[in-house]
């Protein structure tokens, strides 16, 4: 934590808004990993466990990715991340990418 500051709508219009955006850009920011999707702008967001139909469960253990432009899966680090790309890259051409916090470099 390097600073608290307490902000509700009766004194939001009154705090600078330059001195919350310096914080922000001196504070450490944790860097994420995402899976992405080889030759794709596409990054995994979700799983499916239901047949297109919903007719039946897909079995639990075996992974059915969904990826997608929004509502991405971050990781803090990136063990997790290669855990799930080693059940899904049999079926899906994937990579590891390091997810930059690019807002406040």
């Amino acid at each position: 934590e390097i600073t608290r500051i307490k902000l509700n709508y009766q004194n939001i219009k009154n705090y600078p808004a330059k001195d919350l955006f310096e914080i922000l850009k001196e504070a450490e920011h944790i860097n994420g990993y995402r899976i992405k999707l080889k030759s794709h702008d596409l990054f995994l967001c979700g799983y499916q466990h239901r047949s297109r139909d919903s007719s039946y469960l897909h079995d639990r253990e075996k992974l059915y990715p969904v990826f997608g432009k929004i509502d991405l899966h971050v990781y803090k680090g990136d063990e997790i991340a290669v855990e799930i790309i080693s059940k899904i890259e049999k079926d899906y051409k994937v990579e590891l990418n390091q997810y930059v916090n690019k807002y406040f470099k």
